[in-house]
């Protein structure tokens, strides 16, 4: 009975497998009204995956990295994600909803080097002053706050560049995210996922 359930499985994902290998151009991200984003293939998907990647990679995001992250929902956020990932480094969102004290612990237990984060946003990490990790803010959207003594790099950048597949081994038992948890019944904690 238990090889027989097994069996049962494995035919159920490679089916699954096989559906996903054969819906190459269908759509693989929608958001509605979104500049060219609309309707997206998993070929064009990959392709602004790589280009996060370089750019993050040019920001000097490393494999093993952790990449702390202040962004709301956004083809923006995926794309940065599957770009941290594909570069073999971890992605830390924190929690957009922080202010002062909750989003200093937040961003500084990321231990990242690199934060990435909306521009509405970006006011409230300079609010926090000068003594956080950061050595590089990547920056969604417009803004003309700057943290000093920090390099801004324009995210928008990342998506009108052409790169190849990062030359890094990516094992799908890798951690890949750390996600807080909701800190209800004391300080929230990083929890790994791969």
């Amino acid at each position: 009975e238990l090889f027989k359930n097994i069996n049962e499985t494995v035919a159920h994902a490679n089916a699954a497998t096989a559906k996903i290998s054969d819906a190459t151009d269908r759509v693989a991200v929608a958001v509605d009204s979104y500049r060219d984003l609309a309707k997206d293939s998993r070929e064009r998907v990959n392709e602004l995956a790589n280009a996060y990647a370089a750019g993050l990679r040019d920001a000097g995001v490393q494999p093993g990295d952790t990449v702390a992250i202040l962004m709301a929902g956004s083809p923006e956020l995926v794309f940065t994600t599957f770009g941290i990932n594909k570069l073999g480094a971890i992605w830390v969102p924190t929690n957009t909803d922080y202010r002062k004290e909750w989003l200093r612990e937040g961003l500084q237990d990321s231990q990242a080097r690199v934060l990435v984060v909306d521009a509405p946003l970006l006011p409230r990490v300079a609010e926090l002053g000068p003594n956080l990790p950061f050595e590089c803010v990547v920056v969604n959207g417009k803004s003309d706050v700057a943290l000093q003594g920090v390099r801004m790099v324009d995210l928008a950048e990342f998506g009108q560049r052409s790169a190849p597949e990062p030359d890094v081994e990516v094992a799908h038992s890798d951690t890949a995210a750390v996600l807080w948890t909701s800190g209800t019944t004391g300080k929230p904690k990083g929890v790994m996922q791969s």
